[in-house]
């Protein structure tokens, strides 16, 4: 069924026409193909995020802008802004990120579990998703495997809540041709949730992205922000996680890659179970088996996975594998090639055991080989797990991240307002670490004038009206530090 659309259009671009003329018939597949598109984007594009990750650390607030400020070449911008602020919040941590990362996820699971790509989130400990309404979730990482490039969040404080979901399809019949669409966020915010379209180029691709690459390749316009996006086919089945773009501009240039998600369950079931990934081990070093080789090794087969070495006390030195082996079958399944035989020997349960084809010097048998598991020691460097960075104070779940005050001589001096006319409506005192407000910028010394479009004049104003709504969120106007009046909503508990 997924192809048939396809197929129909294909057949009805094969009628014969004038030049320039479309018949009716090839009209009407490529109205019916141009439908189906936009109702695969509009059930899906609700269930794509847009993932802000940053790093918070205890430097001062001031150490990050220095830094921030120094590498853009704008020493003295720094101390003409900050110049009126006091050392009261320049001196806290964990305030500004040091560094931020945007990409893409999407939810398969109504509770809020998110996949998305490693890279995207392993170097950080803060997390905010967009959804497509634009509302803004915190977001918490379940588990990540750096060798694979999958990771698992949460939506967080989203008790009750239902979202939007993709379908899991599966990646083991995809056919070269096939079309497919592409979800994310490309380059900047202003563009989360684009889509684009194309078709898939190759399967089972290998290059230095990952350990263990078995990668769809497409032309969907995949740019920097995608990573972590859904790739999808016509049926609006999630069939891959966008993970990179091979380019010399830095920019889109038809190469693009996505996970298989047949791969990429196999990785969220463990971290949902297990909390890391199991990946059983072989031993062997491989390579593709070429018509060439083959032929100088007096071997039968054209395809398949040439042993160049073996492991010693190995699974395979123990049945006996040997260089210059064509493995040509795994359980019975022709392999058609090296990235073939490790991403199958990879996917197996740890003690399990595999028959392997083995052809030798023109004659095949089959060995038996129970498989252990691959450490982390036996890994190359390019996937190499990290320690995660220390994560920030946890939020009061009452909280809306920030603490008010009313105006005072000393805290007008702190903040360089006027004590004799410091404006109407309280002032931010503290900002809550880690929390949205801090994201958003609202920090010490920020004026609140309004809250839920009730003038506050006092901390009383502003936690009565509070308690009057009784709701979890709460729209602020306040004056920022550029004095423009700014609205700005805050959630409970992020």
């Amino acid at each position: 069924m997924r192809h048939s659309l396809a197929g129909a259009l294909i057949m009805g671009l094969l009628v014969t026409s004038p030049v320039g003329q479309i018949t009716s018939k090839q009209g009407d597949a490529l109205s019916a193909l141009e439908q189906r598109m936009v109702e695969v984007a509009a059930r899906v594009r609700p269930a794509v995020v847009m993932i802000q990750a940053s790093l918070l650390t205890e430097e001062t607030t001031m150490d990050v802008l220095r830094e921030h400020f120094a590498e853009a070449g704008l020493d003295d911008l720094i101390r003409e802004e900050y110049s009126t602020l006091h050392e009261h919040w320049l001196s806290q941590p964990w305030l500004i990120p040091r560094e931020e990362s945007l990409g893409s996820g999407v939810i398969v699971d109504a509770r809020g579990l998110i996949l998305t790509n490693s890279h995207v989130v392993e170097d950080y400990n803060s997390f905010f998703i967009t959804l497509l309404d634009g509302s803004i979730r915190p977001a918490r990482v379940i588990g990540l495997d750096p060798h694979s490039d999958v990771a698992l969040l949460e939506i967080t404080h989203a008790e009750g809540e239902e979202f939007p979901t993709v379908p899991l399809g599966t990646s083991a019949d995809l056919e070269v041709g096939q079309m497919v669409m592409a979800i994310g966020t490309p380059v900047e915010r202003e563009f989360s949730h684009s889509v684009s379209t194309g078709i898939i180029s190759a399967i089972g691709r290998a290059f230095e992205l990952t350990d263990f690459d078995n990668l769809i390749q497409t032309d969907c316009a995949i740019n920097p922000g995608n990573s972590g996006g859904p790739l999808l086919n016509l049926e609006g089945e999630l069939i891959g996680i966008n993970t990179a773009l091979v380019t010399t501009t830095g920019s889109y240039m038809g190469l693009s890659f996505a996970i298989p998600i047949d791969q990429v369950i196999h990785v969220m079931e463990q971290l949902l179970t297990e909390g890391r990934v199991q990946r059983a081990f072989l031993g062997v070093h491989i390579q593709d088996l070429t018509p060439d080789l083959a032929s100088a090794l007096g071997i039968e087969a054209t395809q398949g996975a040439l042993i160049s070495s073996v492991a010693a006390d190995s699974p395979a030195a123990s049945v006996d594998l040997q260089p210059y082996d064509a493995v040509i079958s795994c359980n019975g399944e022709p392999v058609t090639s090296s990235n073939d035989l490790k991403h199958r020997i990879s996917s197996s349960l740890v003690g399990s055991s595999v028959a392997l084809g083995v052809e030798r010097a023109g004659e095949t048998h089959e060995v038996v080989v129970t498989l252990a598991e691959l450490t982390e020691d036996l890994i190359t460097n390019n996937g190499q797990r990290r320690t995660p960075p220390p994560s920030p104070p946890p939020l009061d779940p009452e909280s809306f991240g920030i603490e008010v005050a009313d105006y005072s001589p000393e805290l007008c001096t702190l903040f360089g307002l006027d004590p004799k006319n410091p404006g109407t409506g309280v002032v931010v005192e503290t900002t809550a670490p880690g929390s949205y407000a801090a994201i958003l910028g609202l920090l010490p010394g920020i004026r609140v004038l309004e809250v839920n479009q009730v003038e506050v004049h006092s901390v009383d104003d502003y936690r009565a009206v509070l308690e009057d709504s009784g709701s979890d969120t709460v729209l602020l106007r306040v004056v920022n530090f550029w004095g423009r009046d700014q609205l700005l909503t805050l959630r409970r508990g992020q």
